[in-house]
């Protein structure tokens, strides 16, 4: 998971400087090495700062969805958006269906951060799980509104080969400059690795606690962060955004996470069948199930990886 943290890092703050590019003409590793800094200093401050931070930019997120889902609501309501969106009327487009099926696995990672948070909460057996399911049906929604409008839009090709898609839908949609829009989803951008390092670092930290991890790890400063694993996860972040395209680092942010649903699984099947009886044995066959379906979709991926599909 720290992996995963840190790789979906690295491909946001691809997409950073995709929309900084829109505003000021500034070479990208000066970009992404300026803004990991402050985001590992902001990190390094402490979780009251850090998470804060977070949650406000998470209103100003919803706050841009909300303005195009509300911009393209004309093409809400044109049911050939509808039917080509899920491959009604014609041939199952099983290839995209696919495709967007692994993609989705990116999208909603950072969820599993709130589990990490939970030392931080007052109330965690009340507060994690409605947190949790609430905002997966919420972001579940928004995303699913955004696609339909985004399918719909006049030019979709253009959105989706653009280093700034939203900035683009907004003038397909609206016909007005997105320098505005560019704005705040550059501020937007930056929530996700922000929560990321949060997570990777914690998580770092705490195996090297347990003494899974190397005994540096589990340091700590004046302001009771973990210094060390927060600017070792800065560090890798950099190096790989700076190393490789935003398609790959995508692509390989999926492949792991797939890895690491499949590992889960694989523990169902192997906890259940230890159990003589009771619920973990009853339900191994969640874990199967669980482990061929994300099993097949990451040899799918890296197979596309290694260019053999």
């Amino acid at each position: 998971m720290a992996l995963t943290g840190t790789v979906s890092s690295a491909t946001i703050m691809l997409g950073f400087a995709g929309y900084l590019a829109e505003l000021i003409a500034i070479p990208r590793p000066l970009a992404v090495l300026v803004t990991l800094a402050f985001i590992g200093w902001l990190v390094q401050r402490g979780v009251r700062e850090s998470v804060g931070t977070a949650a406000l930019i998470t209103v100003v997120e919803i706050g841009i969805l909300l303005v195009l889902i509300i911009a393209g609501v004309p093409t809400l309501t044109e049911v050939d958006v509808w039917t080509s969106a899920f491959g009604l009327g014609g041939a199952i487009p099983v290839e995209g269906i696919v495709t967007a099926a692994v993609l989705a696995f990116f999208a909603f990672i950072g969820f599993e951060d709130i589990v990490n948070m939970t030392e931080e909460t007052v109330d965690p057996t009340r507060i994690i799980g409605p947190a949790i399911f609430g905002t997966l049906a919420i972001t579940s929604v928004l995303y699913l509104l955004l696609t339909l409008v985004a399918v719909g839009a006049p030019d979709p090709d253009a959105v989706a080969q653009s280093a700034a898609p939203l900035a683009t839908l907004w003038t397909q949609l609206t016909g007005q400059s997105s320098t505005w829009l560019a704005t705040v989803a550059l501020i937007a951008v930056i929530n996700g690795v922000i929560v990321q390092i949060i997570m990777a670092s914690r998580l770092l930290y705490g195996m090297a606690q347990e003494k899974m991890m190397p005994a540096p790890l589990a340091q700590v400063g004046r302001r009771r962060t973990p210094y060390v694993t927060i600017w070792l996860v800065v560090g890798i972040v950099g190096v790989l955004a700076l190393a490789f395209p935003i398609e790959t680092l995508a692509r390989a942010t999926t492949t792991i996470t797939l890895l690491v649903f499949a590992s889960v699984n694989l523990a169902l099947v192997v906890l259940g069948t230890r159990e003589g009886s009771g619920p973990l044995r009853r339900r191994r066959w969640i874990g199967i199930l669980g482990l061929v379906l994300t099993s097949a979709l990451a040899l799918r991926e890296i197979l596309v990886l290694v260019g053999l599909l």
